[in-house]
């Protein structure tokens, strides 16, 4: 009687999460059903085409709610199926590509090798010395830099994407991103020991010895091998020698203050990076107020929170939340559901996870009807 009364409900189920996986060495992808309410697998497709999906809906009209993704051919299948069907935008892939504008924001306002304010350069630019480990590196960006600035000066005098990709040998899309690169890009990494080297650059100016160095560090939570710790120290008194004014790679720390939500005091974060940082880029504070009103209508729950929001910030003055909050106004119905409704995707994102673990415990080698059964029974 149980299992009779179970599969009666997931027939009947109103509340469905849609989504997409990938099989079969990811050349191929499914659709997947999963109701809400009882997390189990109503149903599945071997495509995620529109089409397919409006007919599954079509044949099940008792469906009054589903959650999704971004994901157009979706939006459209449900619209098409039945225009009384509630839609819920998925609140991670909403803060993800949120994210995702917000890395993009903050690359095109601070260079990557920030010089702040009051580091005169004696005598022109001052002499580098590089060690032979990051001399390639350092050609490299010459060699892209110099590719860049030939992009952008065939494109003023009229050549066609195409045309320029031929010219230079690469494809459309590196030419796409080479025009909007306005600064030289730095292929250097960021590394975790990094916060380090205020601790080395004072020690370094006291004259201390690289044991010394090493002692210090290891005591304030250095864990790495000391063959890292002896090229940065290199590194750093290879600075002071040349006199090389100091330059700061700040995308990392600046993304992760704003999106931090532990970090209270913007402010003061960022002069904790550099005094002078915010006067040198007041418009981070602006970031900062555009993510945390945006997160705060997820946690209000206001019916009225989105339609304001989307009044007070539709003069935003960077290119990439304008195009964010057209992302928003295309798809508002399914945000604003995702931020007055308790659904979510979250279910639907959790069976597809544990069918592709159980994919990689068979080695790949398995169908997906026989995966999808081991989903199913598996207890």
């Amino acid at each position: 009687m149980l299992k009779k009364k179970s599969q009666l409900h997931l027939v009947i189920a109103p509340f469905v999460g849609i989504d997409d996986f990938a099989f079969k060495k990811r050349k191929r992808y499914g659709t997947i059903f999963i109701d809400l309410l009882t997390g189990g697998i109503l149903d599945f497709l071997p495509n995620r085409n529109k089409d397919s999906v409006k007919n599954w809906l079509i044949g099940h009209p008792e469906i009054q709610l589903i959650t999704r993704d971004r994901a157009q051919a979706y939006k459209s299948a449900a619209e098409e199926a039945s225009p009384k069907i509630k839609q819920v935008g998925d609140r991670w892939h909403i803060l993800q590509h949120l994210f995702e504008v917000v890395k993009k924001t903050v690359k095109s306002i601070v260079p990557p090798k920030w010089r702040p304010p009051g580091q005169a350069v004696k005598n022109g630019s001052p002499s580098r010395s590089l060690p032979k480990r990051l001399q390639p590196l350092e050609e490299n960006e010459d060699k892209v830099w110099k590719r860049i600035q030939y992009a952008q000066r065939l494109r003023k005098e009229g050549k066609s994407i195409t045309a320029i990709a031929k010219q230079i040998g690469v494809s459309r899309n590196t030419v796409y991103t080479d025009l909007a690169v306005t600064s030289k890009p730095s292929r250097k990494r960021t590394s975790m020991f990094d916060r380090y080297l205020p601790l080395i650059r004072s020690m370094i100016a006291d004259g201390s010895k690289g044991d010394d160095i090493e002692a210090a560090c290891r005591k304030a939570g250095f864990d790495g091998h000391r063959n890292t710790l002896n090229y940065m120290i290199a590194d750093e008194r290879r600075d002071i020698r040349n006199k090389k004014p100091q330059t700061l790679n700040l995308h990392q720390a600046i993304i992760r203050i704003l999106w931090d939500k532990s970090i209270q005091n913007h402010k003061k974060a960022f002069k904790s990076l550099h005094p002078k940082l915010l006067e040198a880029f007041p418009s981070l504070m602006e970031i900062s107020r555009f993510i945390q009103s945006f997160r705060r209508l997820f946690e209000e729950k206001h019916s009225s929170g989105l339609r304001k929001w989307l009044i007070e910030h539709q003069q935003s003055s960077f290119t990439h939340f304008q195009t964010f909050i057209n992302g928003i106004r295309g798809d508002i119905k399914a945000v604003y559901y995702a931020i007055t409704l308790p659904w979510s995707n979250g279910i639907t994102e959790g069976t597809i996870n544990k069918l592709k673990n159980i994919k990689r415990m068979m080695y790949g080698r398995a169908g997906i009807k026989v995966l999808l059964n081991r989903l199913r029974f598996s207890i």
